[in-house]
């Protein structure tokens, strides 16, 4: 895991030759690499200068074009090296120049219109809506086309976004949680009062995973029981009845979880013996018990699903990753994000998803899914209205899978509640795609749809041109 603390330095000119430097400050008891980029909008002349200042320990290798790896030497815990990128360029063709060393670890969450990414020491970066405070890092509730340090919560392991909030699990099993609270989703107390910095979640304790649906949460603790709050109107906090419940409230029947997924209105739990429960919001056969499409305010068990290790939950859709890697999903299939046929017709039971295989991890959006292989690379389907799938500029959903444009050595995605993604590269890039109406994406480039993976600027220093 890399793990330091980045310092962009001003750049000396933006008069013909733009000069991007960091000063990082390294964390590692061992030798460890590091990932600069110069990245931008336009043409860029790609016999760019890179430099470590004098003084400087470790050296420069792999340099391809704006990319060059930063190889710290063992014992350099401490040190302090500053890293410069040089180029001319026109200005006419390049808006923007940054560099970036992306230090964070394969934790990212999306809700909304808002995304999050947690760094090795704990952490914590956010960008896109903040409406109702869900960036968490000020009281001025201002939109952030890039990312935004989280300065009030620490020690994080775990991070989750929701609609309009977010909820974060510490190092000690407590929960943080700020944006909105009109559904109680903070679980604070019973004011409802939104808050734009972190506040502590009560009752919470010994938690090991989180998840958040449109306006609802679910915490699994340590002896395998589960905590709900928030909205509860179809059930979707599984405690016997809809009564909204504005702090943490124990989840009956749902014992021995090992995993728990949360869709708009919907909840899933994975069991240690493989098999799956879901309660909540059944309109669209989402809860996969049967053909019944009944809501239901206790967890019931999904019909046919065994062998399951990973979950997720969408808008009105579900999927369940088996152990031999293929894919199960069931629900609403308005747009083809079942997967499994181009007939459009929702499942209340299980089916298998089509050309999906060596699948390591899955998400799920409002009407679209994402799987991971295990090269890798990324399967998108479903709408594909804002971008969202990833593959090209048609805009047009698939009903089967189809590989996401320049994907590759993927660690980790998210998908959100709205209509963008996350995915996270084994170098520390961390891409986004799809919808940017708020600044989700993170790239600071404003646009209402980007249909291919962009780098989020985490821990960059942008450049404004004449």
């Amino acid at each position: 895991t890399i793990n330091t603390n980045a310092v962009i330095v001003p750049p000396s000119s933006v008069t013909g030759v733009s000069i991007a430097a960091s000063q990082v400050v390294l964390r590692e008891t061992g030798s460890s690499t590091l990932l600069a980029t110069v990245v931008g909008t336009g043409s860029f002349d790609n016999n760019v200068n890179w430099a470590i200042e004098a003084g400087g320990t470790g050296s420069l290798s792999s340099l391809t074009g704006n990319t060059v790896f930063y190889n710290a030497p063992a014992s350099s815990s401490g040190t302090v090296v500053r890293v410069t990128a040089s180029s001319v360029q026109d200005p006419t063709k390049k808006t923007t120049i940054f560099m970036s060393i992306n230090p964070i670890k394969p934790s990212i969450s999306s809700g909304g219109q808002h995304s999050l990414a947690l760094q090795p020491d704990g952490t914590m970066f956010s960008w896109g809506g903040d409406n109702f405070g869900q960036l968490g890092n000020d009281i001025q509730f201002a939109d952030s086309f890039l990312p935004v340090a989280i300065t009030g919560v620490n020690n994080v392991v775990a991070i989750a976004a929701s609609e309009v909030s977010s909820l974060v699990l510490r190092s000690d099993g407590t929960l943080r949680s700020w944006g909105s609270d009109t559904f109680g989703m903070l679980g604070n107390d019973a004011i409802a009062v939104s808050s734009s910095e972190p506040v502590e979640v009560i009752n919470a304790s010994s938690i090991i995973a989180i998840a958040t649906g449109s306006n609802h949460a679910l915490a699994l603790k340590s002896d395998g029981t589960l905590l709900s709050w928030g909205w509860n109107a179809e059930g979707q906090l599984g405690i016997n009845n809809l009564a909204q419940k504005n702090t943490p409230v124990i989840v009956g029947g749902a014992t021995n979880i090992i995993a728990i997924a949360a869709g708009y209105s919907h909840s899933l739990a994975l069991r240690a013996d493989g098999t799956l429960l879901s309660w909540g919001d059944d309109i669209f056969g989402q809860l996969g018990d049967d053909a019944a499409s009944t809501d239901k305010i206790t967890p019931v068990v999904v019909a046919g699903a065994t062998k399951i290790v990973a979950i997720a939950a969408g808008g009105y859709h579900s999927l369940a990753l088996k152990s031999d890697g293929t894919i199960l999903s069931w629900g609403m299939d308005s747009k083809g994000q079942l997967g499994n046929d181009a007939a459009f017709l929702g499942q209340p039971t299980p089916v298998t998803v089509s050309g999906a295989n060596n699948i390591v991890a899955l998400a799920a959006g409002i009407e679209h899914s994402l799987a991971l292989k295990a090269d890798g690379t990324l399967l998108s389907w479903g709408d594909d209205f804002y971008g969202q799938l990833g593959d090209d500029a048609a805009f047009v959903g698939k009903a089967i899978p189809v590989p996401v444009s320049g994907a590759s050595n993927i660690v980790a995605i998210a998908t959100s509640n709205g209509n963008h993604n996350l995915a996270l590269q084994a170098n520390g890039v961390l891409l986004s795609w799809g919808r940017d109406n708020k600044g989700q994406l993170g790239d600071d480039l404003l646009a209402d749809k980007k249909p291919v993976p962009v780098p989020v600027l985490l821990g960059a220093f942008t450049i404004r041109l004449p």
